[in-house]
């Protein structure tokens, strides 16, 4: 008769100490969206072409950076028509498709870069987007 309320005494013990259990929260990560307004080519230094994408489709174009390294990249290359790109954000790059971008973030903006050279010229492509 000990044994048996020995056992009962356990099982009401352990089922006690399981309920008192709280899972931990879910994880909220912290996502920031940069809508493109500005884009700059640069030959060898000096700003060769600009333009201001406010009131056009490209102004809907946008990176989301989701804390703390994911990051996606939505081009809008009509008003109704897009691609998604996914990649990742961290140390002064962004990844996309394999390609590595410069990356920086400075106030409200990001500032998204590539180099390329060609016949001894060196080229930038620069994307600016702010955080609305």
């Amino acid at each position: 008769m000990k044994l048996l309320v020995f056992i009962l005494s356990s099982i009401l013990l352990l089922n006690s100490c399981l309920g008192d259990y709280d899972a931990p929260p879910p994880e909220i990560k912290k996502s920031t969206k940069y809508f493109v307004y500005k884009s700059l080519t640069r030959k060898n230094n000096i700003v060769t072409f600009t333009v201001i994408h406010e009131g056009t489709c490209t102004a809907k174009s946008y990176y989301e950076i989701t804390q703390p390294s994911d990051a996606t990249f939505v081009s809008y290359s009509t008003c109704d028509h897009y691609t998604t790109q996914k990649g990742t954000f961290g140390n002064g790059s962004m990844i996309f498709n394999g390609v590595i971008y410069n990356a920086s973030i400075k106030g409200d903006e990001l500032t998204v870069s590539q180099f390329n050279t060609v016949m001894g010229d060196t080229y930038e492509e620069i994307t600016i987007a702010k955080r609305q």
